[in-house]
């Protein structure tokens, strides 16, 4: 279990985030996404790709929002993005991706984006692999924090997206191929992506997990065909969702 406290855990961030980073701190953007709370062991990790919006009228910086953090918060069901707490289409997509995979609700979880960067949209998003690179090992020092079975990540693409950073970082090799949760559909990417592997971490450690990658909740509500392929029992036991 995480014996360390939630202000070391913060301390620690920050030091790495101005070691990795350097000037790129001062940019708009953010490391975490939900509250320091959320940093537990046995949590689900969920990733998107970057935070959203124009870096030029949200002026708080990297450095600024990791400190400015509350220790227990999730945007998803905390803020009234319009229409009342947790109920605009992004928020409740996410929320019941997460219910599903789970397979129960209000289950606690971690949730940031590979590049804390942001940007408008991921067209506008320079050097991505640079950022994701130097992202790295403050996502390390997260990682071996909760030691996640099952990571997330919110985008599937084959180019740039958090499932093809994360699979970037697989060890073997082979491990960073993937497969469908389900081929018989024509837009396979809808039921979702998959692979498993290890990932080395701050503390020396390793871990196996697997790395599931959705279509993109902003972009597309929970789709059936990944509803109907996630609560199937021979994927469940694949993913190591159940035994």
């Amino acid at each position: 279990m995480n014996t360390i406290s939630n202000d070391a855990i913060k301390a620690n961030t920050i030091d790495l985030l101005k070691q990795n980073l350097g000037a790129l701190v001062h940019e708009s953007g953010a490391s975490l996404y939900t509250g320091w709370d959320s940093l537990s062991a046995g949590n689900l990790y969920a990733m998107g790709l970057n935070p959203g919006g124009d870096p030029g009228s949200i002026g708080k910086s990297i450095l600024q929002e990791t400190e400015s953090t509350p220790y227990s918060h999730n945007p998803y069901s905390d803020e009234d993005w319009g229409g009342g707490m947790g109920t605009a289409p992004h928020q409740t997509s996410v929320l019941k991706t997460i219910e599903l995979i789970v397979g129960r609700k209000n289950f606690d979880f971690f949730a940031t984006n590979a590049v804390f960067a942001r940007s408008v949209d991921a067209n506008q998003l320079s050097n991505p692999w640079q950022l994701w690179d130097l992202c790295w090992p403050v996502h390390q020092f997260f990682l071996s924090l909760i030691r996640p079975k099952v990571i997330i990540c919110l985008g599937n693409g084959d180019n740039v997206s958090a499932f093809r950073f994360m699979r970037s970082k697989l060890e073997p090799v082979e491990a960073q191929s993937y497969s469908y949760l389900d081929h018989t559909t024509s837009e396979k990417f809808r039921a979702g992506k998959w692979t498993r592997g290890s990932l080395s971490l701050s503390d020396g450690s390793e871990i196996e997990t697997t790395v599931l990658g959705v279509a993109h909740p902003s972009r597309f509500q929970v789709p059936t065909v990944f509803e109907t392929a996630i609560k199937n029992s021979d994927n469940r036991r694949k993913l190591g969702l159940d035994p």
